[in-house]
């Protein structure tokens, strides 16, 4: 048990943990699958991505899921359009036949990660001087509460968590 905390650390405070850090990172799609529940609930889509390259996050998974057949139109608006910049990052203007067609292309995504969640909140494409595409309510706005909060809990982990590894580990 650490001197520090009064309890153990949760599993997900562990350095070794396997969730991707607050970040960019350079990924392809490599399934995408369209997901039907067995309640009552709506089908979505599940793009799956790999982290590609050299590093320690390497090979490491992210799930993206896009409710594109949202009876709301603003959110079904909004999924719609992140699959527009999705595809604007991987240089496939339009979809042809399938999904399959986004497969295997790299790009980058930046991630905010909050305690277990990971949120892809910006799609980019990895030619030099290309934009990158913000999701739509990631971005801060006037007086954004949220977001704020989203941003200091973030900060707040990451400091606990390397509190906590160089309290096992030693400083790095």
């Amino acid at each position: 048990m650490n001197q520090i905390f009064q309890r153990e650390m949760p599993r997900w405070h562990a350095p070794n943990d396997d969730r991707i850090p607050t970040g960019a990172h350079r990924v392809a799609v490599i399934t995408s699958n369209r997901l039907l529940p067995q309640t009552e609930f709506l089908p979505y889509y599940v793009f799956r991505y790999m982290v590609v390259g050299k590093g320690r996050f390497a090979g490491r998974i992210i799930d993206d899921i896009f409710r594109l057949e949202d009876p709301n139109p603003s959110i079904r608006a909004t999924e719609y359009q992140r699959l527009s910049m999705l595809c604007h990052a991987v240089d496939v203007l339009q979809i042809k036949a399938s999904t399959q067609e986004l497969h295997g292309r790299p790009f980058e995504i930046g991630v905010m990660t909050v305690g277990r969640l990971s949120i892809v909140e910006s799609y980019a494409s990895v030619r030099p001087g290309s934009p990158t595409y913000k999701t739509p309510g990631t971005e801060p706005d006037e007086d954004d509460y949220h977001y704020d909060q989203a941003m200091a809990d973030a900060e707040r982990e990451a400091e606990i968590m390397a509190h906590g590894y160089a309290q096992m580990h030693g400083p790095r």
